[in-house]
């Protein structure tokens, strides 16, 4: 089964992250405060990868049983009922997304803070369909996983690249799972894509930025043919996988591959306060990437689509 279809218009992706979640719901908590709920040491390291490995060697447990843990403690704060008052532009979520042409989001949540907000306050429907709908052919990464959700014409494709909540095998925390992803990725981006149930994607990334031809099976290609605007996602070191993806795009351009889409970081206030900010924005810059401060207020959602051009 190959997979190749036409792709000419550029539309516009949003890619959200933990920060996104803490500005709309109640109480929500960073990563350390989270995982020092779930019974981990107390250290002064901020990088979860990390955290969770250290997590699992100080109380001798499994993957997925500290997995399991870790979720259940998500889905007590990432709820319809916890959503902040003071937060504006919830229920015009959907419209906003249709009006500025965006047809994908990309989270590394694992929660469903996204799709609830998008069903239960602005009339999106889960799609089932073989066609459209649910990936559901990958059981532990996240290259394809996708659920779509629709309300009358307007389509947006969700992506939830770290794993859903819903399958805890899925979830990326540790250094096996980014290892093995990142493998999954390279063979994405070289044209070498194979699963187990038979799908190949064989034509490499720089072929299909020449050719103007995408086979819109991963999110991996929204990097190259979408614009992509980043809001509540800090965009740490540890995210290895997102790093890796700006480096080898920006790698292509000074090879010479047409890639003309453009990549917008929206940072805030609590996001310049991370020790490692202003390495962050040497690095952006270096991969191409523009960078906007937005306030994380009751306008937050208006903000967000305001730097969307």
């Amino acid at each position: 089964m190959e997979c190749m279809q036409n792709n000419k218009e550029i539309s516009n992706t949003l890619m959200l992250g933990n920060g996104f979640s803490r500005a709309i719901y109640k109480d929500t908590p960073d990563w350390r405060e989270l995982f020092n709920t779930a019974g981990c040491p107390s250290v002064e390291i901020e990088n979860y990868t990390y955290l969770y490995e250290l997590c699992l060697l100080g109380n001798n447990r499994s993957d997925n049983q500290f997995k399991y843990k870790l979720m259940d403690k998500i889905k007590d704060y990432v709820r319809i009922s916890n959503i902040k008052i003071i937060v504006k532009g919830l229920d015009e979520f959907g419209e906003l997304l249709r009006n500025h042409n965006v047809k994908d989001i990309i989270t590394t949540n694992y929660d469903k803070g996204i799709e609830d907000i998008l069903c239960e306050k602005n009339g999106y429907v889960e799609q089932w369909s073989d066609n459209y709908g649910r990936d559901l052919g990958e059981k532990i990464y996240s290259i394809r996983r996708h659920t779509t959700l629709q309300k009358d014409s307007h389509n947006i494709r969700l992506w939830k690249i770290h794993g859903d909540v819903d399958n805890i095998a899925s979830i990326s925390l540790g250094f096996d799972q980014y290892c093995g992803a990142l493998s999954k990725m390279d063979s994405y981006i070289k044209g070498k894509y194979k699963s187990s149930s038979g799908l190949e994607c064989l034509n490499p990334i720089s072929q299909k930025c020449h050719d103007n031809e995408f086979d819109n099976r991963s999110w991996i290609e929204l990097f190259f043919n979408s614009n992509l605007y980043i809001a509540g996602f800090g965009l740490s070191f540890s995210e290895i996988d997102i790093w890796w993806l700006l480096n080898k795009r920006m790698r292509l351009i000074k090879q010479g591959v047409p890639i003309n889409n453009k990549i917008v970081f929206l940072y805030s206030d609590y996001d310049k306060e991370k020790s490692d900010f202003d390495e962050k924005i040497v690095m952006l810059k270096e991969f191409g990437v523009e960078y906007e401060r937005i306030d994380v207020d009751e306008y937050f959602i208006q903000s967000i689509f305001e730097n969307i051009s």
